[in-house]
């Protein structure tokens, strides 16, 4: 990487009554190119075994001469199947619009113990 580009990323979450509010700061780029997103999320559990979550984000591209900003969105849901292994999905953007390309993730997480994670993914961009 090189020294002139710099990342930068705030992450916070407090729970509330239902669930978890979040947010999220990022920033990546140098002086001719800039990224940076500004996140608003919300989770709740949906039952015992079932967790959804939803987050907004203010999304800012910059270069010289063309600078492009829009809102997106991304959901949701991780499920336990068992004690050790769970199952994710997540949609990115699902409109495809304000930017970048609709993204779908599914995951799939297997915890045999606390020192112990195996997980795969499965992305796709349309």
């Amino acid at each position: 990487m090189l020294k002139e580009i710099s990342g930068y990323a705030l992450t916070l979450g407090a729970p509330v009554s239902a669930g978890s509010l979040g947010m999220m700061l990022w920033r990546y780029g140098y002086a001719l190119y800039r990224e940076q997103l500004l996140g608003l999320a919300y989770a709740l559990p949906l039952g015992n075994r079932l967790k959804a979550g939803l987050q907004l984000d203010y999304r800012r591209t910059q270069m010289p001469g063309y600078g492009t900003a829009g809102i997106t969105g991304r959901l949701g849901l991780v499920g336990c199947l068992t004690e050790q292994c769970r199952i994710g999905l997540q949609v990115f953007n699902p409109s495809g619009s304000g930017g970048p390309p609709a993204v779908y993730i599914a995951g799939l997480g297997y915890e045999p113990s606390a020192k112990f994670l195996l997980e795969a993914e499965w992305k796709r961009k349309l």
